[in-house]
């Protein structure tokens, strides 16, 4: 299959495309604002990557966010057009993604969201389930949701305190929870377990 990965920021289409998949795989409650998205891209906090054929279609896209105070870089979003699932798009941007990680970024832990079955794909590539009850917020409502949290680390092993850290900032500044939300004291707490 002839493809290309690409920043979107290259070409604005390619944004706004990408985001019609990722409304088309994502429920409401697992889906950030696009506009919040789209704003993060520009500001260049997030970096958006997508596949494009060689007739230059979207075929598929991942998002990560880039925290070097943290240490810590997260694969928020990755999506494949349902007509492209199971044809090595996924793990070509992922193989890509794995290459952004190590070559043009400074921080130790990889980290990604993800349920049962993409985690599958994920755990292939040396990425591993962290030992916690994980429970992410929903955007729509006031629910949790149960997933996985895995990691890919550079020579050094997570310590609970920066992962409680890092969990408070994702549940702050992605999920835009308030610091006294039960959801993440929840979450904060069964680190601890």
């Amino acid at each position: 299959m002839n493809y290309n990965i690409k920043n979107a920021l290259d070409n604005q289409t390619y944004i706004h495309k990408a985001l019609l998949i990722y409304d088309s795989l994502f429920p409401p409650s697992q889906r950030e604002d696009k506009n919040k998205i789209i704003k993060n891209i520009k500001n260049k906090k997030y970096k958006m990557f997508i596949y494009i054929d060689k007739s230059s279609i979207v075929k598929g896209f991942f998002i990560i966010d880039i925290n070097n105070k943290l240490n810590y870089t997260i694969l928020t979003f990755l999506g494949v057009q349902k007509d492209f699932q199971r044809l090595g798009v996924g793990k070509a941007l992922l193989l890509f993604a794995i290459k952004q990680f190590y070559k043009n970024n400074k921080t130790q832990f990889f980290l990604i969201e993800a349920d049962n079955r993409p985690a599958l794909l994920y755990k292939k590539y040396k990425f591993k389930t962290l030992n916690i009850n994980y429970q992410i917020p929903c955007f729509d409502t006031n629910d949790t949701k149960k997933t996985n949290l895995l990691i890919r680390e550079k020579d050094v092993q997570i310590q609970k305190e920066q992962l409680k850290d890092i969990i408070k900032d994702i549940f702050i500044y992605g999920y835009m929870l308030d610091e006294r939300d039960d959801r993440l004291k929840n979450q904060l707490n069964s680190i601890y377990k």
